[in-house]
């Protein structure tokens, strides 16, 4: 088999119209009024530049304040406490990028106590980051039908910001050639304003708003937030899936003599044959709305949230479909930290009720405490939009509880140990369609234990985990499921390797919940250790990395068990007029007592350069797997080729060009 790539990638990168794309403002904005003696100065550098920490500065009215300047990641602070001349100032924050390019950002501000006070003109800021890329595939040879990749893939990705005072408008945007009506969207839009008192966006977002009920589920529509004093209310409104038709198709005994569909409608009979109609059901677009409440400002350490969540399938949507539901949730969700913020805890709790067909109606009050035993208080008619409740409906039961979930996540911090435990139950009948990947019928409880010794130099962590489905008992099997991890990380001295190593183990059992009846089913157990040397070898930049793995699958009833082995060395070499060389070796068996499943041999080496500017970057690489052949595998060859080149026009402007080519070639092995 034959695969030929090709990629182009054309980058706008950093589009600033008013020159100023060092950052982002924190504070003081431009305009505000700071108090003398507590001059805090707080700066976002921009992640996609890359900067040279020690070429920054801090100057306000030609004095550099790069002493007292702190950093953190791309945070950039300074605290002045010393008196300065009352009046307007200007602050400047210069720095300089990998090719020794100089940028700046400068704005005004103002300290209280001047009498005539300038006004200060806004200014406009605009960032951008424009990349765009076109992937061609030729895929040919034996087997060739058999891959999906798809031969062209074009892609075009934006991000931007459009600050002017305190409004901001963030937009992004994602669009590829392979949009399909029939598929979940993969183009992706978003944009919004905002301040830091209210705000709203339209597009596709991803709210988290609780726990279980929403927890960055993908909803495309519209959101908006507004905060008074310690009180926020955020809305949402939108939906979690697009709607794709069904089909109506004929079945005819004749013609298809295997056992008809279980839908099959309009039937009419023969005295040779029978034949009708039947639905291939479609998907229903799923709208959902939600709203969380909020007491307690940004800064404080307690807060309360209150959420609504409801979701309904509509049935006019589409004309061929199958059971339509609706689900209705509430949710409780607390944060609070101790004044010294060592003690944070993290709990909540949520109710779910879900119809899982609302195409019956809306049942009547005699029906529902014929069937469940319950007397309604109201009549379920008059609460209809809320929730359509029938005979499909999970009823909430007072004992049992399965319509409850919580959880409660504290976590310690004292001296330079951090211990986490979290506890989560779920149970049989809640379901969120905000959290359409949460598993219902199932309790959760873990400990993590995170400790650091000898001045950072190494890091220790333990962590337990225990899983218990089928909290109902509504399955014939109970499953029980452990895991003990414990790792460490140690550097013995500085330019001396770093050492890391762990052990994973996985306990899995089950029981009969008719007999009680307790047995295991499999363990794994997972062991791993590695070093990672840096070194400075005739004036070559050098670091060296090799990891040994070995995992093990035990499976306890019926006494067999699989082995696999990996072993990875990787070299990096960096010299000093641009040339970079990278070498990797990767070794993987599979195995059990009898036989060899899978035997692997991976070589790789890389060789690029960079201009001292920069400006040009280009690198060639070549891999070459080779498998043994064994009782699954025949022996079989699969190298590869590829080539990149990036090429910076300007700060704003770049354009990158890969190309490769792969081959699959099975040599002398079995039939």
């Amino acid at each position: 088999m034959y695969r030929l790539t090709i990629i182009f990638i054309l980058i706008i990168s950093s589009l600033n119209i008013s020159g100023q794309d060092l950052g982002e403002v924190v504070c003081p904005l431009p305009g505000d009024t700071m108090i003398n003696g507590q001059l805090l100065i707080v700066f976002r550098l921009n992640p996609d530049l890359h900067i040279k920490p020690s070429s920054l500065d801090v100057v306000i009215d030609r004095v550099s304040y790069k002493y007292l300047m702190k950093t953190n990641g791309s945070k950039l602070t300074v605290l002045v406490t010393t008196p300065i001349k009352k009046g307007r100032k200007t602050i400047r924050i210069t720095a300089k990028d990998e090719s020794g390019e100089k940028i700046e950002e400068s704005w005004a501000f103002f300290i209280s106590g001047d009498k005539k006070r300038e006004k200060d003109v806004k200014q406009t800021k605009v960032n951008a980051f424009l990349e765009t890329s076109s992937r061609f595939s030729d895929v040919s040879g034996e087997g060739a039908a058999l891959r999906q990749e798809p031969p062209v893939t074009h892609q075009l990705k934006f991000r931007g910001n459009i600050q002017h005072g305190n409004i901001e408008i963030p937009i992004k945007l994602y669009v590829t050639n392979h949009e399909k009506s029939y598929l979940p969207p993969r183009d992706r839009f978003f944009i919004g304003v905002k301040t830091k008192k209210a705000g709203v966006y339209f597009g596709d977002v991803n709210p988290f708003y609780h726990r279980l009920m929403l927890n960055g589920t993908r909803v495309r529509g519209a959101e908006a937030f507004f905060q008074i004093r310690s009180f926020q209310l955020r809305l949402l409104y939108g939906t979690v899936n697009r709607p794709v038709e069904g089909l109506r198709l004929y079945y005819n005994s004749l013609q298809d003599p295997s056992f008809p569909p279980v839908n099959l409608q309009d039937i009419r009979y023969d005295s040779t044959f029978y034949d009708g109609y039947y639905n291939d059901n479609g998907t229903y677009r799923r709208n959902i709305m939600a709203a969380r409440f909020t007491l307690g400002s940004p800064n404080t350490n307690n807060k309360i949230h209150f959420v609504f969540l409801k979701s309904t399938d509509d049935t006019n949507s589409i004309n061929y479909g199958g059971q339509a539901s609706e689900n209705l949730s509430f949710g409780i969700d607390l944060e609070t930290k101790s004044k010294n913020k060592r003690l944070k805890i993290n709990a909540g709790a949520a109710a779910a009720f879900t119809t899982r067909d609302i195409r019956y109606g809306v049942a009547t009050e005699e029906t529902i405490n014929a069937l469940y035993g319950i007397k309604m208080p109201v009549d379920p008619y008059k609460f209809r939009n809320l929730l359509v409740i029938n005979t499909t409906t999970t009823i909430p039961s007072i004992k049992h509880t399965p319509f409850l979930s919580y959880y409660i996540k504290p976590e310690y911090h004292i001296a330079n140990q951090r211990i986490t435990a979290e506890a989560r139950w779920i149970g049989a009948d809640f379901q969120s369609f905000g959290n359409p990947y949460l598993i219902n019928d199932r309790f959760i409880v873990s400990l993590t234990d995170r400790m650091r010794f000898f001045k950072d130099r190494l890091f220790l962590q333990v962590r337990l985990r225990h899983y218990n489905n089928n909290l109902s008992r509504s399955d014939t099997v109970t499953s029980n499921t452990d895991m003990i991890d414990a790792s460490f990380n140690y550097l013995i001295k500085q330019g001396l390797p770093r050492l890391n190593g762990g052990v994973r183990k996985y306990f899995r059992s089950g029981m009969h919940t008719g007999t009680e009846e307790r047995y295991p089913e499999y363990q794994i157990s997972n062991y791993y250790a590695g070093i990672i040397s840096i070194f400075n070898l005739w004036e070559i930049n050098s670091s060296l990395t090799l990891n040994y793995n070995l995992n093990e699958r035990d499976y306890l009833q019926r006494e067999r068990s699989v082995v696999s082995h990996s072993v990875f060395v990787n070299l990096n070499q960096d010299y000093n007029f641009g040339l970079t060389l990278n070498l990797q070796y990767n070794f993987m068996l599979l195995t059990n007592d009898t036989s060899n499943f899978s035997e692997n041999n991976t070589y790789g080496i890389r060789l690029g350069y960079r201009t001292k500017n920069n400006k040009l970057r280009f690198s060639v690489g070549a891999m070459r797997l080779r498998s043994v052949e064994t009782v699954w595998l025949p022996e079989s060859e699969r190298s590869s080729l590829n080539a990149n080149i990036d090429y910076k026009l300007n700060k704003s402007f770049s354009i990158k060009i890969e190309a490769g080519n792969l081959q699959y070639n099975e040599l002398d092995g079995i039939d």
